[in-house]
């Protein structure tokens, strides 16, 4: 009983309880051989690579926010369930083309915001292969969605991502970022994140290349249990402090070593009709609109109404070949942009959120994160653009909403000086 109330008074979920002592023990058989050492220091990971967390006797002296970020489904920071935000974070991957442009237009255009009348936000994970338009890379990313690296040649076969060397991958990753930042004219510092191609693991290989390269995050880990009976609440995004066990790893190869600091943005997986385990969402069988819209909703409410760790939707444009599908995701959306604390963002504001976590009242008053350069959002605050001055003309178009619908639309040039307004209901989106 003093082990449960010692819990109690500070409580930690499984996977940190495993690695730490919230109790001392009185047992000789459970001593360990320092008052100061803690269980991770002894244990083994699922891989069998001996632990290399700092022996401390406090937890938050070995990982702490806004630098690392231990795997737990518990929310950061001391924020209610009833003033908890949550975050749907839609994800596509491959080349950005003339074939899926307009899709991505209508599900993020401008009649659609978040509670405090900012624009939906996605991360597009771009490849070179298959003829990416990097103009519509660069319209998308103006429009405030993440971009990442998701290789240069998305080459097959799939196994060759689970055996590249470093150099290969790095070459991979490091080169797309490159053609993005060539081609569609948008800073490297703005590309923060990776996903290997089939989500296929390189193990070590791979992250080394990540954190070599200066990326902030990745997102190709899957996680989740196989089964829906099985199923617990999700876990939020976490650093690579710790070595993931085969619990938040479920794919090979798994990394066997820590990387302080660099973000995993995991795929939790979600659960068709039937009860089948995807690890995207277009993995998942649907037959009409009713029956996707469904899908989708229901594993919206499952984490909506438990722990509201970020619910990720994570797909290809191919998924809306059958048209229902892109019917149902519309659908959708419409619905969640509806909801006072609901926030489609992409996986850089999450992180942001990660880092300074802030509750649903707070997030609309404050702005945790900053939109990039060349995009400002007057209903929360107006900024000057970066690198510009007063008397530079600027390329402006305003939106004026009525009940979401836009109403009017401009397009002037002007002083940027003059620019400066705020205006309740009006997002400017401006381009030097």
């Amino acid at each position: 009983m003093d082990q449960v109330i010692a819990w109690m008074k500070n409580p930690v979920p499984k996977a940190e309880l495993v690695q730490f002592q919230p109790w001392k023990y009185q047992s000789s058989a459970c001593l360990l051989p320092s008052s100061t050492q803690n269980v991770a220091s002894l244990a083994a990971t699922p891989q069998g690579t001996p632990s290399s967390i700092p022996q401390t006797s406090h937890r938050t002296n070995i990982c702490s926010l806004p630098k690392c970020r231990y795997p737990s489904s518990v929310p950061p920071g001391k924020i209610l369930k009833t003033d908890m935000p949550q975050f749907v974070v839609v994800s596509f991957d491959d080349a950005v083309t003339d074939r899926n442009i307009n899709y991505y237009r209508t599900l993020f255009n401008v009649s659609r915001q978040n509670p405090n009348g900012c624009p939906l936000a996605a991360t597009f994970f771009v490849c070179n292969d298959g003829g990416t338009d990097y103009v519509m890379v660069k319209e998308l990313y103006d429009q405030g969605h993440g971009i990442g690296s998701h290789s240069l040649t998305h080459k097959f076969p799939q196994s060759w991502w689970l055996n590249a060397t470093k150099e290969e991958l790095a070459d991979e990753f490091g080169g797309q970022r490159d053609e993005i930042v060539q081609r569609a004219r948008i800073p490297s510092s703005a590309i923060s994140g990776t996903r290997v191609p089939f989500l296929s693991l390189g193990g070590n290989h791979l992250y080394d290349a990540i954190q070599q390269l200066g990326f902030q995050y990745d997102s190709s880990m899957v996680t989740g249990a196989y089964s829906e009976q099985d199923r617990t609440e999700s876990i939020y995004p976490f650093t690579l402090d710790t070595v993931p066990d085969s619990t938040l790893c479920t794919l090979t190869k798994c990394p066997t070593k820590r990387y302080p600091g660099l973000w995993e943005v995991p795929l939790i997986r979600l659960y068709g009709n039937e009860s089948d385990p995807c690890s995207m969402t277009d993995s998942c069988k649907t037959v009409d609109v009713e029956d996707a819209y469904s899908y989708l909703m229901t594993n919206f409410r499952h984490v909506y109404m438990s722990n509201r760790a970020p619910f990720g939707l994570h797909m290809h444009a191919t998924w809306f070949n059958n048209q229902y599908n892109f019917a149902a995701l519309d659908r959708f959306l419409e619905k969640v942009q509806s909801m006072p604390d609901v926030w489609v963002v992409n996986m850089d504001q999450v992180i942001a959120w990660m880092k300074n976590p802030v509750s649903n009242k707070e997030l609309l008053k404050s702005q945790p994160w900053q939109y990039h350069a060349n995009l400002s959002c007057t209903c929360t605050t107006m900024s000057l653009i970066e690198n510009a001055t007063e008397t530079q003309n600027a390329t402006v178009t305003i939106g004026m909403y009525a009940n979401n619908v836009v109403n009017t639309a401009t397009i002037f040039k002007l002083p940027l000086m003059h620019i400066i307004t705020s205006l309740c209901a009006i997002c400017i989106y401006v381009t030097v």
